[in-house]
């Protein structure tokens, strides 16, 4: 058995994706589907929806450190919420930690990964600059297995991120006050459409369809299918130049990408995005899509699931 925790209480973005393109890579690579646990205050015996059409169980810290102490473990994200079980995991067992962002670079837990004997993983190159002793693997993506062909028939842009102040979802709306015309999906920060999106944009839920299934893993690639672009405005401090899931489910539905210029794509990604810093050349860039290159298929295996559970086996485990 291989063994997953999950360790964080978001339901839905790139954590919970990680996680199951993860076990999926795994399943493929070997044939053997890892188990996902999460750390609760006993043990229960019985499986809950993951969503992604996996399962996880609730287990106790100490049933979690005796199955650390005997099987391969990773520990796929961690929150402010399970800080205590993380730092045990990592003290008591010889568990890999992933870490995605600069944002988690905060919680307390990180301090024991900046150890030379623990083993952790940064899904993005720009990292290691925070955790030099960390291997550098890139996040895996199983590619959506009913897009056989290109389907005909697209026409606009499309928006499928958290609806939130890092994603910069008021630039997309500001765009649409100039007729971009792009369509909104994605989970809603209640915060920041109250206090931003409303007060300063008050039509832009004309353009929001809402939250997306999350129990789909491919939700997003699917709604990609029929735009011709992808507008990502995503911008975070320290972070940037790779690839994020929302990039890759674009590129793997046949959309092209728009991103923010402060993203600064590198490599292949940059092959394949357009950039744009304000409303008005996001506006245009939405009216002249790009057509995808060859690079596409370039950037996705670069990240193809199955490759990279192939890596942390032979790297790490």
């Amino acid at each position: 058995m291989r063994a997953i925790f999950y360790l964080a209480k978001p339901r839905t973005g790139g954590w919970l994706t990680y996680t199951a393109h993860l076990a999926y890579g795994l399943a493929e690579f070997d044939g053997a589907k890892p188990t996902i646990f999460k750390v609760g205050k006993r043990d229960e015996n019985f499986q809950r929806d993951f969503g992604r059409g996996l399962t996880y169980q609730n287990i106790s810290i100490e049933h979690a450190i005796a199955i650390g102490n005997t099987f391969p473990t990773i520990i796929t994200a961690t929150d402010k919420h399970y800080q205590s079980s993380a730092i045990r995991l990592i003290q008591e067992t010889d568990c890999v930690s992933v870490v995605h962002d600069p944002t988690e670079l905060k919680l307390d837990y990180i301090d024991l990964l900046t150890d030379t004997t623990k083993r952790t993983v940064v899904i993005r190159e720009s990292m290691l600059q925070y955790l030099p002793n960390a291997t550098y693997i890139k996040h895996p993506y199983m590619r959506c297995p009913d897009f056989k062909e290109l389907t005909s028939g697209r026409d606009g842009a499309v928006a499928i991120s958290r609806v939130d102040y890092d994603k910069r979802t008021h630039l997309v709306a500001e765009a649409n006050q100039l007729g971009a015309g792009i369509t909104i999906y994605g989970t809603e920060n209640r915060l920041y459409t109250h206090h931003k999106l409303n007060t300063d944009y008050p039509q832009w839920r004309k353009h929001y369809e809402g939250s997306f299934p999350a129990g789909d893993l491919w939700a997003g690639a699917r709604l990609c299918r029929s735009y011709n672009s992808m507008v990502d405005m995503s911008v975070i401090s320290g972070d940037g130049g790779g690839t994020q899931y929302t990039f890759l489910e674009a590129l793997d539905a046949g959309a092209s990408l728009i991103l923010h210029s402060e993203w600064n794509p590198v490599g292949a990604l940059k092959h394949n995005a357009t950039t744009v810093s304000t409303a008005q050349q996001l506006r245009e860039a939405v009216s002249n899509p790009t057509a995808l290159n060859e690079w596409a298929n370039k950037l996705l295996n670069e990240h193809d699931a199955k490759q990279i559970a192939a890596e942390y086996v032979g790297t790490l485990w």
